[in-house]
């Protein structure tokens, strides 16, 4: 519910990001100037929750050089006409005047499949500096592991309508980093990116060599996540958006890839149990080296 300057009742940062991100993109295909989007929310849930990432996203990003702000884009928003994504989309000659809604997760990455480096610049350029400095974290030759908790439920806690959205067991983190040490040798770095507390991710904590990450903000960290050498992801769009960012090797959890992001190459997007890495898979980690603080830094 768009109230102003700020949301209310909005979603997570990563759900957010699939219309900005192809708001970006078809602005740029038609020709069109952008109204910067919306991010300061306030939703009651995290609050009630307690959880750790209150999910208001104040001062993360500035769009202010590449997309009308302030009270220009108040008064826009109020007086213009407002066109669904879907219809503009299906015949764009039509519209000569309007406002195009963009919103959903829709397909995810579908629309900005092949659109990769154009739009990570623009989200690196829309994200505050102060942000922005986590794209330069050492973690090119590490493994970092999204556990989501949140609103996600334990698998023991019933049958669930969309199993992404349960949390996947400590062990299988501790078999599919195992499985990576066992390609990049047993000494490799591996740091955790959590919204879960210290006691309850404390079995990896535990492990030598292993870190918790926190680079002060949900669009730093997702930034930091891009740059590893190996994702162990989560079953979260979190988690989607840190492979795609960053084109790296990424497991996932059985029944847990929600969409193929790297193209052709299926060994970048394995689903992993707790049976051994595939030897191709584990030959792609040994040789692969993540290239994405090559640009934009």
């Amino acid at each position: 519910m768009e109230c102003g300057p700020l949301r209310i009742r909005g979603v997570g940062l990563a759900n957010c990001l699939f219309p900005w991100a192809r708001s970006v993109f078809y602005a740029r295909r038609y020709g069109l100037r952008r109204i910067a989007s919306t991010w300061p929310q306030l939703c009651h849930r995290q609050w009630l929750r307690w959880d750790r990432d209150k999910r208001t996203y104040v001062r993360l990003m500035d769009e202010r050089s590449t997309a009308i702000t302030g009270i220009s884009k108040l008064i826009i928003l109020a007086t213009k006409r407002h066109i669904a994504e879907a219809e503009f989309l299906s015949y764009p000659e039509r519209f000569q005047t309007g406002i195009v809604l963009f919103s959903g997760i829709d397909d995810y990455f579908a629309p900005i499949i092949n659109e990769h480096t154009f739009i990570k610049q623009a989200l690196i350029e829309a994200t505050r500096p102060s942000h922005r400095r986590a794209i330069r974290a050492e973690m090119n030759d590490d493994v970092c592991m999204h556990v989501r908790y949140g609103d996600y439920v334990d698998l023991d806690q019933g049958d669930f309508p969309n199993f992404n959205h349960v949390r996947q067991p400590l062990a299988w983190y501790i078999h599919a980093l195992n499985e990576c040490r066992r390609c990049l040798g047993k000494s490799t770095r591996a740091w955790v990116f959590s919204d879960a507390s210290d006691a309850e991710v404390q079995p990896l904590l535990g492990i030598t060599g292993v870190r918790r990450a926190f680079f002060g903000s949900s669009i730093a960290d997702l930034l930091a996540m891009s740059t590893a050498r190996v994702l162990i992801a989560s079953g979260s769009t979190f988690s989607m958006w840190a492979s795609y960012l960053g084109r790296m090797p990424t497991i996932w959890p059985l029944k847990q890839r929600r969409q193929r992001i790297h193209g052709c190459k299926w060994e970048y997007e394995i689903e992993l149990g707790y049976e051994p890495l595939p030897p191709e898979v584990a030959s792609l980690i040994r040789s692969h080296q993540n290239a994405c603080r090559e640009i934009f830094v």
